[in-house]
């Protein structure tokens, strides 16, 4: 933990963690609107506060190796994972495993909240798809479809971030095919040059910076 009163580090621990597992190598990270924080590694998911002290765990939800940790304005904690599925970790504790993709291979690397109220997640080689954290049905976005191939010259889609703007485009990074617009209407899709795009988020400028690379929405 960095204590930026001081600068300083501090080594935390956390019972039941063992670290010199491949397994338990935390991957994700979040601080919840309660204070909660969750880590994930390749096993499991753990809800944990901080006394001051040392890391007490919470809860503890098996999920097979989450890939990213987000919270919607439900209170309600989503896990990626590597796999067809979405995890949701309701207020009241409970987990709620969500389907959304076909039994093969694909896996979940991001999701975002929107500020319309869902949850929109991207996976490999599939449609993007809005979750309803209310009733939890799954919607496909119906991206024009040869907007979608022009924006992925490289066929393979493999989503890396997600971000949305205060216009409501929808910002999605990937794996060799660069940076992706969707238009809030969810239907205009258009590709920014760039290099691949590994993390997206936005200035004071309302620049758009990408790894290695930054794309400004007045220009």
């Amino acid at each position: 933990m960095y204590n930026r009163r001081d600068n300083t580090l501090k080594s935390l621990s956390l019972e039941g963690l063992k670290v010199c597992d491949y397994k338990n190598e935390i991957g994700s990270l979040l601080v919840d609107s309660r204070g909660y924080l969750w880590m994930a590694n390749g096993s499991e998911v753990v809800k944990a506060r901080y006394n001051g002290e040392t890391l007490v765990p919470e809860k503890r939800y098996p999920v097979f190796y989450t890939m990213s940790l987000t919270e919607s304005k439900e209170r309600i904690v989503w896990a990626t994972s590597a796999s067809n599925r979405v995890f949701a970790f309701m207020p009241d504790g409970e987990m709620k495993p969500n389907t959304l993709y076909p039994a093969t291979f694909v896996f979940v690397p991001v999701a975002l909240p929107l500020r319309s109220g869902g949850l929109l997640t991207a996976a490999f080689l599939q449609d993007l798809v809005e979750i309803n954290p209310q009733t939890f049905e799954a919607t496909k976005w119906n991206v024009d479809n040869n907007d979608w191939k022009k924006s992925l010259p490289r066929s393979v889609f493999i989503p890396t971030d997600l971000y949305e703007d205060p216009h409501g485009n929808i910002f999605v990074g990937t794996v060799t095919n660069g940076l992706v617009c969707i238009a809030p209407d969810h239907v205009r899709v258009h590709r920014v040059e760039g290099l691949s795009c590994k993390d997206i988020f936005s200035d004071r400028t309302r620049s758009k910076w990408q790894y290695l690379g930054k794309y400004n929405e007045r220009s």
